[in-house]
């Protein structure tokens, strides 16, 4: 791999252990409008089914070490009583939402990895609308592996570090979920604790990795459906990432979706890149995505791409029966 080509990666990479590089902390996904549990945790619970996907991403393909990152999340309602066509019973109760996320990001030789579980309160505010809140508790773990470094003195480009270094420390989140049928309209908040992160001994040259602190990440999404025809909706959503101080990530995105099943759409992320994305649900409980990126930004002359995939299975609650003891 070139040289500027390994810095850039390195500089990316280090923006998981310092805010002193304007860039995202985070792993970034494309289909988050498929997956939306992952930047809120006020998600989980809202389905009819316990919702389970494996996800992976691909970034920057062509670019040796370019980030790479895999995923499991899975959440369900507690406490939601269903009719046996599984349809919820009286719709302006409340009921609660668990779940858990897993994850594992890694930049050449940096790595990041989350272990989560949520809960969500689950409420309406009228007939047609609910709010669902929760938050995201957890670890988040750090790891660098100096034997991934190299030193070139000629070009300046890293100082070595031998061995391997970790970092554990506890982690936190939480959002809101406002939705209905016809909209929704998400705020998050992620590294809610803004925990400081120190590996001695690596230095790049114009970064202070000394001492650097995980900043919050907020997000802001929303969407609506718009009805074309019998089993025929377009829905045009947005997100809006906030990180200081880096600069506003701003994604719009646009779907057609077919039969509640099958969709086909693509995603502007503002200055960085064009997406476009398929997916399906078979067998009634299988679902499947896909997403392409093209990179539109100054990296784009180093890589063919961005992929990812999203494998999901909804398991249908069994029938819920009263117990006894209630009527005591």
């Amino acid at each position: 791999m070139k040289l500027r080509q390994l810095f850039i990666l390195i500089a990316v990479a280090l923006t998981s252990i310092t805010t002193t590089v304007q860039a995202q902390q985070e792993q970034q996904y494309t289909m988050y409008f498929v997956n939306p549990y992952t930047i809120n945790p006020g998600v989980g619970g809202t389905e009819d089914f316990i919702d389970i996907k494996l996800g992976g991403r691909y970034q920057w393909a062509g670019i040796e070490a370019a980030p790479k990152t895999i995923y499991l999340t899975a959440h369900s309602t507690l406490g939601k009583e269903f009719k046996p066509e599984y349809h919820h019973h009286g719709e302006h109760s409340y009921w609660h939402g668990v779940g858990g996320y897993i994850y594992k990001d890694q930049t050449g030789p940096l790595s990041r990895s989350g272990y989560s579980a949520s809960y969500a309160f689950n409420m309406p505010l009228n007939r047609k609308v609910r709010l669902s809140t929760g938050a995201f508790l957890g670890l988040k773990q750090f790891s660098v592996n100096g034997e991934g470094f190299f030193d070139n003195k000629q070009e300046d480009v890293i100082i070595q570090q031998s061995g391997s270094m970790t970092k554990i420390m506890p982690d936190a989140s939480f959002g809101s979920w406002l939705y209905s049928k016809d909209y929704y309209v998400g705020v998050s908040i992620f590294q809610l604790l803004g925990n400081s992160l120190n590996f001695e001994g690596l230095q790049v040259p114009g970064v202070q990795t000394e001492e650097g602190k995980l900043g919050r990440h907020v997000f802001i999404q929303g969407g609506y459906r718009i009805a074309l025809a019998d089993h025929l909706d377009l829905i045009p959503s947005f997100a809006v990432k906030f990180i200081n101080p880096a600069p506003v990530s701003k994604d719009i995105n646009m779907k057609i979706q077919f039969q509640e099943g099958i969709f086909v759409g693509g995603s502007w992320r503002i200055g960085d890149s064009f997406s476009v994305a398929a997916g399906t649900v078979f067998l009634e409980q299988w679902e499947v995505a896909y997403s392409y990126d093209l990179n539109v930004s100054g990296l784009r002359k180093y890589n063919t791409g961005s992929h990812e995939l999203i494998i999901g299975y909804r398991l249908k609650h069994p029938r819920h029966v009263h117990c006894p003891s209630k009527f005591w």
